[in-house]
């Protein structure tokens, strides 16, 4: 009985456990048939970006920055409309803990001793904790738009765990490494 509690005990820490996620995910596409020789000048479109206008201006910057290092120039007829957008989730993440003898089953100098195998489902006499708790990870998406017809040229997103415990300095630091690797593949063939 105590066996079966153990497996199905890790079967659904197992399953809770959400899919790991580096420090920055970052993932792009675009439209293969564009030709991304011509854009030469952009225009943000950041009015809907998120409700914290101190980030959405630093998100702006960044991203300006990194288009204008590239030699673009900012325009009102531009070539292509660069459009970000900020999403956040709260995602469960759990720990377990194993608590049990550092020997085994079979004591320090038995068949799996001191520097074998653990035994991974409590049969040692140690007992398991789990820990659950909400993480926020936000999503920043930076849509690159055709400036004649509209029309999705290329797009760019990044996921990442927010801590609410950072200071200004830290989210500058954060904001422009995401942007930075974001963009590190626009446009396509610049970074190869």
């Amino acid at each position: 009985m105590a066996r079966s509690l153990h497996i199905a005990s890790a079967l659904l820490a197992a399953t809770l456990i959400p899919q790991t996620v580096t420090p920055q995910t970052v993932t792009y596409d675009y439209d293969r048939k564009a030709n991304f020789s011509r854009l030469r000048s952009f225009a943000l479109r950041s009015e809907n970006m998120s409700e914290n206008p101190l980030l959405n201006e630093r998100i702006t910057v960044a991203i300006t920055g990194a288009l204008l290092g590239r030699g673009m120039i900012r325009s009102d007829n531009p070539d292509m409309y660069v459009v970000p957008s900020l999403t956040s989730e709260i995602r469960k993440e759990v720990s377990t803990y194993d608590w049990g003898s550092p020997f085994g089953w079979y004591g320090s100098y038995g068949w799996y001793g001191a520097y074998g195998w653990r035994d991974p489902y409590g049969w040692n006499g140690g007992s398991w904790s789990y820990q659950v708790r909400d993480v926020e990870y936000a999503t920043l998406t930076i849509d690159m738009l055709d400036g004649a017809g509209g029309s999705l040229l290329w797009r760019g997103k990044g996921v990442r765990e927010v801590n609410p415990r950072w200071k200004p300095d830290d989210i500058d630091k954060k904001v422009n490494k995401l942007v930075a690797k974001i963009l590190k593949r626009f446009p396509p063939g610049f970074d190869d």
